[in-house]
């Protein structure tokens, strides 16, 4: 009797894990996995990256000074808007998993709290 008393209780210990393991870190790999598509794909308009390798380069290879002039300044206007908006998205995804742990946390303070009375 104390055997299947002991198997139960640790069925459910392994259950409650298994349930924190796939709300926390499953949550966070499909935050993560969807968030980095989607920088992907902008990277695709946004090119920060190219746009900082080619920071110095003049604009369509005028090699004058309104052309190196022009090069940092457009390309440093559009590495702003890129990094701003790379930082939107990633905000987001960080307050959409703050969220969904704080779903978890307010059901768990519900249950203790409330559930003896």
């Amino acid at each position: 009797m104390a055997a299947a008393a002991v198997y139960i209780v640790h069925r459910a210990l392994y259950r409650i894990g298994t349930f924190f393991e796939h709300w926390f870190m499953g949550s966070l790999r499909v935050i993560t996995h969807k968030t980095l598509s989607i920088l992907e794909s902008l990277d695709q308009t946004l090119a920060l990256k190219i746009t900082l390798n080619h920071f110095f380069d003049p604009l369509y290879q005028d090699h004058s000074f309104i052309g190196h002039t022009l090069g940092i300044l457009f390309r440093s206007m559009r590495a702003i808007v890129a990094t701003m908006v790379y930082g939107v998205i990633i905000g987001i995804a960080v307050a959409v998993y703050a969220a969904w742990i704080g779903i978890c946390i307010y059901a768990m303070y519900r249950i203790v709290v409330f559930f003896p009375q």
